[in-house]
């Protein structure tokens, strides 16, 4: 294999996986919204949040190569953040690794890409849990004749909170409560329309970053083949 296929061949890795990642997010997303297990505001937010790797893989493609290892580094700290897609996260990493690693010349980097491409990949996490740092319960209830209700839990804890993921924040139970209702659904904490707003905010902070990165071309000249 040529250089030119070789180059041809980690460019459209990279565009697979990415589009993986899109359509993958889509279709959980949607299903999320469709069964009421999330809101409008949250699925924004996590579309975002969720593609940010992807979106970190497409921008390595404009001149900037040695963004792929961010990408890469930032599929597996999905891995851990969305306990349930883990497998598919490791595998995006794993392909993304190898289309770094197969390029026929290294990447040039600077030596605070050391610690900046780890701490730019950390940073995928933080939209995530903005939308979760703050305990907003809500109970929705169906009365007999069709119509819902929604109305701020009282009974449940309210206030900020660290440490929890997207995994285990958010949970829901229904009961009856009457002869004028049907039943009742409290979610422990829901996503309200400002925690999407920063979430998302955090998401574009992260891509602006990536938008920065310098490009070979600024960091200097390409190796030539003999020293690559």
């Amino acid at each position: 294999m040529n250089v030119f296929e070789t180059i041809k061949q980690n460019r459209r890795i990279v565009m697979i996986g990415a589009g993986a990642v899109y359509l993958i997010t889509t279709f959980a997303l949607i299903a999320g919204i469709t069964s009421g297990a999330i809101g409008a505001y949250q699925a924004i937010a996590l579309a975002v949040a969720f593609t940010l790797p992807a979106t970190l893989a497409m921008l390595s493609l404009n001149q900037r190569p040695s963004l792929l290892t961010v990408a890469w580094m930032a599929a597996l700290v999905n891995a851990f953040v969305v306990i349930e897609l883990s497998p598919v996260w490791i595998v995006i990493a794993v392909a993304w690794g190898f289309a770094g690693r197969n390029r026929p010349r290294p990447a040039i980097e600077a030596r605070w890409m050391t610690w900046g491409r780890p701490l730019l990949a950390l940073m995928v996490a933080v939209p995530v849990f903005t939308l979760f740092m703050h305990l907003d319960p809500v109970c929705t209830t169906t009365y007999a004749d069709g119509h819902t209700e929604t109305v701020k839990a009282t009974d449940q804890p309210t206030g900020w909170q660290f440490g929890s993921t997207y995994t285990s924040s958010t949970g829901s139970s229904s009961s009856s409560i009457g002869t004028d209702s049907v039943s009742e659904t409290c979610d422990s904490n829901t996503v309200v329309w400002w925690e999407a707003l920063v979430s998302i905010a955090a998401s574009a902070a992260v891509v602006g970053v990536a938008s920065r990165w310098p490009t070979s071309e600024q960091l200097g000249s390409e190796p030539s083949p003999i020293n690559a």
